[in-house]
């Protein structure tokens, strides 16, 4: 794993619904794009760690997946890949995993292009990876 040598951070007031008066703050790799860290903290404790209060306890609500880990500080790449097109979302996802399974080792499927709408006779899908920067 390499060490994140930035960081962008976020701090949220989110309303969730269920009356809580929470802070969320994330922590992104600004290399990678993973996330660190994401935790709620109650109003209370984040005005007092603004104040000066230190070691605030915190609930951690995201944090870097184990199988990503070893991708913070690397760069990621990312790579907009052709195959047939088919009609049916559920058929295009399945040509989509085919094709995905032929790539060179290393790459993670971002995105099958489902979702998307698309013309002509090649349907694209969207592939990264991480390299050291």
């Amino acid at each position: 794993m390499s060490t994140p040598e930035t960081v962008s951070v976020s701090i949220s007031r989110p309303s969730r619904g269920d009356g809580r008066e929470v802070m969320t703050i994330k922590v992104i790799d600004t290399t990678s794009r993973l996330p660190v860290v994401e935790f709620d903290m109650p109003l209370d404790d984040f005005m007092k760690c603004l104040t000066g209060q230190a070691e605030m306890p915190a609930e951690v609500t995201r944090f870097t997946p184990e199988d990503k880990r070893n991708f913070l500080g690397m760069t990621r790449v990312n790579r907009t890949v052709e195959c047939g097109r088919v009609h049916g979302k559920e058929e295009q996802r399945e040509v989509v995993l085919r094709h995905f399974a032929t790539l060179e080792p290393g790459w993670y499927l971002f995105s099958d292009g489902t979702g998307s709408q698309q013309r002509g006779e090649h349907h694209q899908y969207i592939v990264h990876r991480w390299e050291e920067p």
